[in-house]
Formats: C-alpha cells, structure tokens, sequence
C-alpha cells in the first residue's frame, strides 16, 4: 500500500512480435484513473521492433522494460515480470489486450474483500462492445477449458461471481496469494496456465470472482501460432494440468475416458493426442513435484466445473453475428446482406413484395451511430401471429451506459406498422435492445424462434 492509502499495482505487459499493437495496450495503461501503478513490458524474445515500441513509453517513470533473449512462452515472460512487481495486487495482460480507462480501478475494487486472492477482468473482443470474449473460465470433466460468456452479447448475459480461473488477459492477482500460489508453470509454453494457476489460488485458500467493471478488448487471436501447434499446446497442457489436480479416484477415470478418446480420434488428431501423452511422461518427475506440492490442499468448489463429460467445449455463436461498426448510421435498414447495423439475435434476411426484412429472435439488437442530436426513434416492423406478449425495447448509450430510454410494444395484429418512440438523443452511439416472447413458427421444418421483424429503423 502505498502513501494516500490507495493498493498500488504492478501491471505485466507480455509481449511478443507485438510491434503494430504494443503502442496503443501502453497508452491505454498510461491513461488509467487509477493513478498508483507501475508497468513492467516483458518482451519474450521478439525478433521485430517489439522492444523499440516499448522503450518510447520509458518517458512515463512508472514503466519498465525487461527482455528474454529467447521466445519461451506466456508463462516463463509472466515469471519475469514477477521479479520486477512490487504492487500490492499483480495483474497481466497481453499486448493484444486494451485496457479501459476504469480497468484497474474496477480490479481494485474486487480485492476489498479480504478472501479474494484472484480476479478476472471482462474482456471483449475488440471493436465490438457488445460481444464478450470471456469472463473468466471452467473446466469439464476432461479437463477441457472454456472462457465464461465467450460468444455471449453483453446485453443479457448472466454475470458470474466466483469462477475456476480468470483469462491471462487481464487476470490480477493479490500480493499474498501470490507468495502462497508461487510462480507460474513454464514447462507450459502457452495455453492452459492460466487454468493451472487459477486451481492453485483456489487450493492455496483463496476466491476468484470476477470484476465487473474491469473491462478490456481483446485482439483475439495475435498470439495463437499455426492452429496445429495450439491443438499440441492445448492438448499436452491440459493432461498436465489434470494430472497435477485432478482427486485420485477421478484421475482415475479420467485416464481411461483419455486412452479411449484417443483410440477414437482420427489422425492427424490421434497423433497429436499421443504426441501430448508422451510430452507429459518426459515431463513427468516435474509433474509428480508439482503434485506432491499439493498434497492434502482442498480442491476448488464442484459448482465451479461444467459437469459435461465430452471432448472439448462447443460454444455457438449469437444469431446474426455482429455488427459493421465502421459503416454505422442513424438509420438500419434491410437489404438483401441484412445492414452494417444489424447486432446479435437475427436471421437471415427474407424479401416480401418489394421489402426486406429480417426475423429476430428472443433477444436481439440493432446499433446506430448518431452525428448530430435526434428527437425520435422510428421503426417499421411486425409481430407474428402467435405474439404471446408485449415488444419490450431499451434503447441505451454505448458512450454513457447509464443513459436509456424504455418502451413496450403490445401486439397489434400481424400487419407492418410504423411506430415512432419519443427519445431526445445527444449524438453518439447507441444499441437498440429487442425483447420478445419467442416461440418457434408453424412450420414444422424450422428449427428457430422468432419474436418480431424489423425492416427499418431510423433515429432522427
């Protein structure tokens, strides 16, 4: 704790062939509210200007540059950063990560209960403010992890409290739990350590929970390597991270629920599961030490784990997919590509006469982005026939999330109609939040739900 009373953080930027996206994680860190900080950037042996980029932050005092001349992994970069951090709380982020300007003030607030020894941030991916890319994690019986929310809109999507282990990008960690936990597994060069680390916070006596209002965008996806090495990667580390935790009786089964998948997968996925099998029987006398160092320490919550028993985790994404945030207007409306404007819940678009439309679901949004002020929100649209209640919408500020306006829609008919809401709007963005009583249509063969459809909307 620093003077003033205020936890003082030590930031750990990983980087590696960071070059055209370090600047701008490092500025968004020298812009946070909380002001008591430092940054240590690890550079995990680029072979680009990585460093270069890092050392024009060195004007700002509260930075640090270290180096490894070698690329070994997320694991042994965050190891070295550790040796520089003197804060009170440690958090970790990636220089595809970009933090807002409330991050570390919303991490903070998390650690006020003194039984939280790790917190996880809110990530989204980046350039959409609306789709999260993770709130924390869980595993499955097989020890498969899967991001929280991942694919989730944010509108909706249901919070958790404690979870198993926080992502790497934007994980924070308390000073005492850190020395209970000890450093980061480096025999696993990338993927699931964030997993190994967050079961030992738990096993050491500590919470996890995430902070609600720590956000960061993500780059997803600037870090992950040729697709067959991450599968290795993944594959390898999760058995290790099963055979460091996992209780007798169901590592037990867990072996045989592995040797039996293995029997069964195609190649070249057979190959990769025996490849990782063999990695973790050479890396075995480190695995038994680090299991042996755990022995007799508790084992996180059984609500914390996904109770599936299968391989991998299958994550749908949001109907609609997501919105063309670059080609935005103050007014959404149908073509036979659907519109830049179109959020999550919606279908493919369908024509009627000489009008486009699209169908939405349960839940749905449409986004705009207003240049000058608006006094109106006007839509044209239709419920279905079997409208079992009223079109509940909230049209609400992306820039100020406090602000939002309410309406409900009764059913009237089955006609399109032109409905026009009093909303008086600065400019900026919005999102149009769309709640309906979906139910599936008449015809047999369609397997989707439907709650309203939109052929325009326009604010003005």
């Amino acid at each position: 704790m620093r003077p003033g009373g205020r936890p003082f953080v030590s930031v750990i930027v990983v980087s590696w062939n960071a070059s055209a996206l370090l600047d701008r994680c490092l500025t968004c860190l020298r812009d946070q509210d909380h002001e008591s900080f430092e940054v240590i950037v690890v550079d995990d042996g680029s072979d680009d200007d990585t460093v270069e980029q890092a050392v024009e932050h060195l004007v700002d005092e509260r930075f640090t540059v270290v180096r490894q001349l070698l690329n070994r992994g997320c694991p042994a970069a965050r190891n070295l950063g550790l040796r520089y951090a003197t804060g009170d709380i440690v958090a970790f982020i990636d220089a595809d990560g970009f933090a807002h300007r409330g991050w570390l003030t919303g991490l903070v607030e998390a650690f006020a209960d003194p039984t939280v020894g790790g917190a996880a941030s809110v990530v989204f991916f980046d350039g959409d403010p609306l789709l999260l890319n993770g709130t924390g994690g869980t595993i499955n019986q097989q020890w498969w992890a899967a991001d929280l929310n991942a694919l989730a809109p944010l509108p909706g999507a249901e919070m958790p409290n404690d979870i198993l282990y926080p992502m790497g990008c934007g994980m924070a960690v308390r000073r005492e739990a850190l020395a209970a936990v000890g450093p980061f597994d480096d025999r696993m060069f990338n993927y699931y350590d964030d997993v190994d680390f967050g079961v030992r916070i738990w096993r050491a006596g500590w919470r996890i929970v995430v902070a609600k209002s720590a956000r960061i965008d993500h780059g997803f996806g600037h870090s992950g390597g040729a697709p067959l090495r991450k599968v290795l990667l993944c594959e390898q580390n999760r058995m290790r991270v099963a055979f460091k935790h996992a209780a007798p009786g169901a590592l037990v089964v867990w072996v045989l629920r592995e040797l039996l998948a293995t029997s069964r997968a195609a190649s070249p996925r057979h190959e990769i599961k025996r490849e990782a099998l063999a990695w973790n029987l050479r890396h075995l006398p480190s695995l038994l030490r680090g299991r042996l160092a755990l022995l007799g320490r508790p084992r996180p919550p059984r609500e914390l784990f996904d109770p599936s028993p299968g391989e991998r985790f299958v994550v749908e994404p949001p109907v609609g997919g997501r919105p063309s945030w670059d080609e935005l207007g103050a007014a959404v409306v149908l073509d036979e590509d659907g519109s830049p404007g179109l959020a999550f819940g919606w279908h493919a678009p369908e024509r009627e006469s000489d009008y486009w439309f699209a169908w939405a679901g349960a839940s749905s949004a449409l986004v705009f982005d207003l240049d000058s002020p608006a006094e109106k929100l006007q839509l044209r649209l239709r419920q279905p026939p079997w409208a079992l209640g009223p079109l509940r919408l909230e049209l609400r500020s992306l820039e100020q999330p406090g602000r939002a306006w309410n309406f409900v829609l009764v059913p009237r008919g089955t006609e399109w109609r032109t409905q026009e809401l009093p909303a008086l709007l600065p400019d900026g963005r919005y999102v149009l939040l769309l709640s309906a009583p979906a139910a599936a249509p008449n015809e047999p063969n369609e397997a989707r739900t439907i709650g309203v459809a939109i052929q325009s909307a326009l604010v003005a």
